[in-house]
């Protein structure tokens, strides 16, 4: 499940994208230091690869919850540094358009410059659904998603978020999060929103030659809405996924750690004809999914183990959900948001996908992801 809420926006957005930009590129010298081989305490480590290149490794990098407002640059550069290539940019079209016709490109550009300067590539969700919640602008939240009024500023909205991920070689497009989730329960909408995805993927490709475009849908394992997202991924370029091994109907427990290889080869499985991907994984730390900080971290090295074996033409890339736990006020945002309720399941998953703890501690789970084979040599906390 995804569990990110647009940020509120500030007054003077662009400025302080801007400030972010200038930051990330004054410190990225330091952080090519600390990962050029033969630099810090031991030089990074290349374990027997794919036969192929591996796919790109990511990791959501956010601040923790005590750190102060510029910490998420200290975030990504700590993401950078243990061995993270990718950046995902959540991009909900309610916060993208700010108002007809304005977007919200002043925060992207800057911002999609700065993490491009210290080598990260980008994967962004356009996301005009996301799970559960509809995320067009409001006042088009009673058209169809095949309306001409809707499907034009659709178009301009694209088009506007297509020019920034030109300028900074974004690999990867997704329209829609987890749109299965939401067509459980509005299916008479799903033939529009098909049509729109294709309409999409169209207008991608004309202005962005090679971008690989999909929808991300939950996990086809073990879930009884896969069906829409295998008409989706029909589509499309890749087959994008959020994977988090639940037991079905079970708030939120977990499935062993274990059972991620198998899991890997479902989903691969699902997609035979094209690339899939991983916009999210991750795997609770609480007693409340039936889980533990150990567990989290047995599943990381599985995680670890089975990267090292992935060949990039089939699986693109991975992301990590989440580096920092969210504070309990973000978490009962999110129950909020969601609208699902406040299980002891959905409130332990929502609080514990961290690899650190609200005050940045690494849990056991994060020193295995700093000593993942193609992360640099750093010190255990």
């Amino acid at each position: 499940m995804t569990t990110l809420i647009p940020p509120p926006r500030s007054a003077q957005p662009s400025m302080q994208s801007r400030d972010l930009r200038a930051r990330l590129i004054a410190t990225s010298i330091a952080l090519a230091a600390l990962l050029a081989p033969g630099c810090g305490k031991d030089s990074p480590v290349t374990p027997p690869g794919p036969s192929g290149p591996r796919p790109y490794l990511g990791i959501s990098a956010n601040a923790d919850a005590f750190d102060p407002p510029d910490s998420i640059i200290s975030a990504i550069l700590t993401a950078r540094a243990t061995g993270a290539e990718l950046i995902y940019q959540f991009s909900p079209w309610s916060s993208f358009e700010q108002g007809p016709g304005n977007f919200g490109t002043d925060e992207l550009e800057p911002f999609f410059a700065g993490v491009q300067s210290v080598g990260f590539r980008i994967v962004v969700n356009f996301a005009l659904i996301n799970t559960t919640v509809r995320e067009t602008p409001a006042d088009l939240n009673g058209l169809a998603w095949n309306d001409p009024v809707l499907l034009a500023r659709f178009d301009t909205a694209l088009d506007s978020l297509l020019s920034v991920m030109e300028r900074h070689d974004c690999m990867a497009l997704a329209i829609g999060n987890e749109v299965d989730a939401y067509f459980a329960t509005h299916a008479s909408e799903f033939p529009a929103y098909l049509e729109l995805v294709g309409r999409g993927v169209r207008r991608a490709h004309a202005a962005i030659p090679g971008l690989a475009v999909g929808v991300t849908t939950i996990s086809p394992v073990r879930s009884t809405n896969a069906a829409w997202g295998a008409q989706l991924n029909d589509s499309t370029d890749v087959a994008i996924y959020t994977y988090y091994p639940f037991q079905f109907a079970q708030d939120f427990q977990v499935m062993p750690a274990a059972t991620l290889d198998a899991d890997f080869d479902a989903m691969s499985a699902s997609s035979p004809s094209r690339p899939w991907a991983l916009q999210e994984i991750g795997y609770p730390s609480a007693t409340s999914n039936g889980s533990s900080p150990a567990q989290q971290a047995e599943f990381m090295r599985r995680f670890q183990s089975r990267m090292a074996r992935e060949s990039r033409d089939r699986l693109l890339f991975a992301n990590w959900f989440l580096m920092s736990d969210w504070s309990s006020a973000t978490v009962w945002d999110l129950v909020t948001y969601y609208g699902g309720g406040s299980t002891p399941g959905f409130v332990g998953f929502l609080g514990s996908l961290g690899l650190r703890d609200t005050l940045g501690n690494g849990k056991p789970a994060w020193n295995e992801w700093k000593s993942g084979p193609w992360n640099p040599r750093l010190p255990r906390d």
